[in-house]
């Protein structure tokens, strides 16, 4: 009787994680924040890749101030929009929920290839 009720109790505990993992994939504004987070992948590797060209450039070194602060004000913005949504997606989750957030999205980047 022990072990049926033990039972019991881990499949349904089971189930609640499951349950949490697709509720996060069925928020509306989680498929925004998605796309903010592959935007700002994606942003990254352009600076990395951008500044890699301008190392070689000689004209760019002796003038690197107003590409630098346009990208600095362009990766700024960028963060402040996905540091706001954020905090709108899971201001009012526990710390378990916001892994299983994070995993989750994680496991989208990855699924769509934006890394």
């Amino acid at each position: 009787m022990r072990y049926i009720f033990l039972g019991i109790l881990l499949l349904g505990l089971a189930n609640c994680e499951v349950s949490d993992k697709e509720s996060v994939y069925d928020q509306p504004a989680f498929g925004e924040f998605l796309d903010l987070n592959c935007e700002a992948r994606k942003l990254k590797d352009e600076r990395f890749t951008l500044a890699e060209k301008l190392r070689k450039d000689e004209n760019y070194v002796s003038n690197p101030d107003s590409l630098k602060n346009a990208l600095a004000s362009q990766s700024r913005e960028l963060a402040e929009q996905i540091r706001l949504r954020l905090d709108d997606l899971t201001g009012e989750m526990n710390l378990d929920q916001k892994r299983v957030f994070n995993d989750s999205l994680e496991a989208r980047i990855a699924k769509i290839g934006c890394e």
